[in-house]
């Protein structure tokens, strides 16, 4: 704690900088102990997206289901750390719409664009992990996968970007 003239006390921070899957620990470790629950989701993000993958004409899925291993190496593919905004904010309308669809929570929401600059591409990363999980958790890791796979290297911040 640091002092300020008042004698009042202001509590410091703790800033550790990790790498890899130290990291995705330390943040899967921060984010389990809950405190998403006063969480809201934008307006702008709520537009209602279809996220069931495709089906034949008798209804059968014709994807097969990825797993999350595959959806996280497609993602960590050529040091990717998340999509860019605007395509994230595209993602999240897909694992928005599965929510209230099935009628769950929905997951944590991208980084905003007004702290994009300022958040570390780890923790964007971290983020993208546990929208993840999440969509494989809640039966949406198919749609979730063939959104990922068609973005063009283009629309992926890099780490350390």
């Amino acid at each position: 704690m640091k002092k300020i003239s008042t004698g009042n006390t202001l509590p410091t921070p703790l800033a550790r900088e990790l790498a890899g899957e130290a990291a995705e620990r330390a943040w899967n470790a921060a984010i389990s102990g809950g405190g998403m629950e006063d969480a809201t989701v934008p307006a702008h993000l709520l537009e209602e997206t279809d996220s069931r993958p495709p089906a034949d004409a008798a209804g059968q899925s014709l994807q097969a289901e990825p797993s999350f291993d595959n959806v996280l190496a497609e993602v960590r593919r050529h040091n990717r750390a998340c999509p860019l905004p605007q395509a994230w904010a595209r993602l999240y309308r897909i694992l928005i719409a599965h929510a209230v669809r099935t009628g769950v929570e929905p997951p944590v929401p991208p980084v905003d664009q007004q702290a994009w600059a300022g958040t570390p591409s780890m923790s964007k990363r971290a983020v993208l992990r546990a929208q993840l999980e999440w969509a494989d958790a809640f039966g949406c890791l198919a749609p979730v996968h063939a959104f990922l796979v068609q973005l063009p290297d283009a629309q992926w911040t890099l780490i350390g970007d």
